[in-house]
């Protein structure tokens, strides 16, 4: 799922730019004024139009975010459908980004709400997928705290009973982790 959505993510944000590009001139709105227009935006910085011409550093940053989106995949296994969602929709949109940085030296952005700053598909994908990281790690963190609190129950036939309980208990089931052998399991 993780690949898919993050190519999903990033078609999504390059179509909707192209579309843009090939519709609207630079700086020009649709309609003219209102709360909710399409604004077709240049932006050389990053989130909220920060860091404004620093392209070479912010595309290395995003080459950077997108090393470790993938080394958060690889050593988490990705196991929570929220997780895998979460590095998919950021994957994408780092992605979509940094694609534009390195063609055009800045990034097409054109959702342009009220008073926010001018924004795109690949700024969105990353916010939602960073609030469903941040949710996710906090919700999982408070789930191991409550395992490590509750006090396993064990029938006390030896000492593979117990080390499968410490297994159960702080959600090492698996064998080389907790140290628990085949014979252990069976007893």
């Amino acid at each position: 799922m993780l690949w898919v959505l993050a190519v999903v993510v990033l078609l999504l944000d390059q179509s909707t730019k192209s579309v843009i590009v090939a519709w609207l001139d630079w700086g020009q709105s649709w309609p003219d004024e209102g709360f909710l227009r399409i604004t077709h935006a240049r932006n050389t910085g990053t989130a909220f139009s920060l860091f404004q011409g620093h392209n070479n550093v912010l595309s290395f940053i995003a080459l950077l975010a997108v090393g470790v989106l993938l080394w958060v995949y690889a050593t988490t296994g990705a196991r929570s459908f929220v997780l895998r969602l979460a590095l998919g929709l950021q994957l994408g949109g780092a992605l979509g980004n940094l694609l534009d940085r390195l063609q055009q030296g800045y990034v097409t952005d054109f959702l342009d709400v009220g008073p926010w700053p001018i924004f795109n598909v690949a700024d969105s994908a990353i916010s939602v997928g960073m609030v469903l990281m941040v949710w996710y790690f906090f919700s999982h963190r408070e789930e191991e705290s409550a395992a490590v609190s509750t006090p396993a129950t064990t029938v006390h036939t030896g000492v593979g009973c117990q080390k499968c309980a410490d297994a159960m208990r702080y959600g090492t089931l698996n064998r080389s982790i907790a140290n628990v052998s085949e014979t252990d399991i069976r007893t």
